[in-house]
């Protein structure tokens, strides 16, 4: 068994790294069950540093790249009236997903050091990102990747102030504010994405994600094919998809950059530290990988189907 990251003080990227990247997210209320599993993926990321900003102290074990940062919404408030020149009053963290394009200038005092900022979720598993997003890309491209999830850019004038250029049915940044209960999606295509596009800002190639479809009781992945036998698990710093081919009937693995998680409402892992081989990410919770070499009947029940987030489905469309 290998330990999850021991406690530690904050620390500065690696010395000499030629691109120092900050992840930023605010989070409010309790943290996710398995934020354990986020923290020791971010661990084995040492060119990346997180910072959480909200209202929870950092958990024992809290990697040196991760640094938990008081903040309320009525201190986002006030960093909205400081920097933007907009008076507004936040009631609902989530509007903190509206705002994301504008992190570049609402927390320029946490990014000094870095080359490049971004913005990503909790319900997430790092794998290895070096590997996907490469040096190549962030000297050539302003910007890297582009969902809630993840979106990455250089930390300059000109992209920290982007979002305040128009674009065809993008609602102008301030109208954003103005409406602090409402969601405009505005970190993603009816917002930031479009205007980037609309002006011609270059954006390097997608990486590969395995982003877990909300709505399905099993673990299907957006926007790529699915096997009818497959399963999740992360291993020594990857995130991979083990599935049985149809055609061939062999066992095959993929790798991916990381795997979200899109809201799963999963239980606390059953290990205090990450199993030699892993771990599986399953619809019903995290499982211990017993073998490097899986059959058939392991990759089935490693995606059984979940009831009870088939049922909170049911629900939440019913609402």
């Amino acid at each position: 068994m290998s330990d999850t990251p021991a406690p530690t003080s904050s620390s500065p990227p690696p010395a000499g790294a030629k691109h120092r990247t900050a992840l930023i997210a605010i989070w409010l209320g309790p943290l996710p069950t398995y934020i354990d599993l986020f923290l020791a993926s971010c661990a084995t990321n040492p060119e990346f540093t997180w910072l959480i900003l909200g209202d929870q102290p950092a958990p024992a074990g809290t990697p040196p790249n991760v640094r938990f940062i008081p903040l309320s919404l009525g201190d986002v408030d006030r960093r909205i009236h400081d920097e933007l020149g907009v008076t507004t009053r936040i009631t609902r963290a989530y509007k903190a997903c509206d705002l994301r394009p504008m992190y570049g200038l609402l927390f320029a005092d946490l990014l000094r050091e870095f080359t490049h900022w971004g913005h990503c979720d909790l319900d997430v598993i790092w794998g290895r990102l070096s590997r996907f997003l490469t040096a190549e890309m962030f000297d050539r491209y302003p910007r890297l990747q582009q969902s809630g999830h993840l979106a990455i850019f250089r930390n300059d004038a000109e992209m920290n102030r982007f979002f305040m250029r128009d674009a065809p049915d993008v609602p102008p940044w301030r109208k954003v504010l103005e409406h602090p209960d409402y969601s405009f999606y505005f970190d993603e295509w009816p917002g930031i994405n479009r205007i980037l596009k609309h002006h011609g800002v270059p954006r390097a190639p997608l990486v590969p994600v395995a982003d877990v479809l909300a709505p399905r009781a099993r673990f299907d992945l957006y926007g790529r094919d699915n096997h009818r036998l497959q399963a999740l698990y992360w291993h020594d710093g990857g995130v991979y998809r083990e599935f049985v081919d149809r055609a061939s009937g062999g066992v095959g693995r993929e790798e991916f950059a990381y795997i979200h998680l899109q809201k799963r409402r999963l239980p606390a892992p059953p290990f205090r530290r990450i199993p030699d081989l892993g771990y599986y990410i399953t619809p019903q919770g995290f499982v211990p990988r017993l073998s490097a070499e899986p059959d058939r009947r392991t990759i089935r029940a490693m995606n059984r189907p979940s009831c009870a987030h088939a049922a909170f489905v049911v629900v939440s469309r019913s609402g």
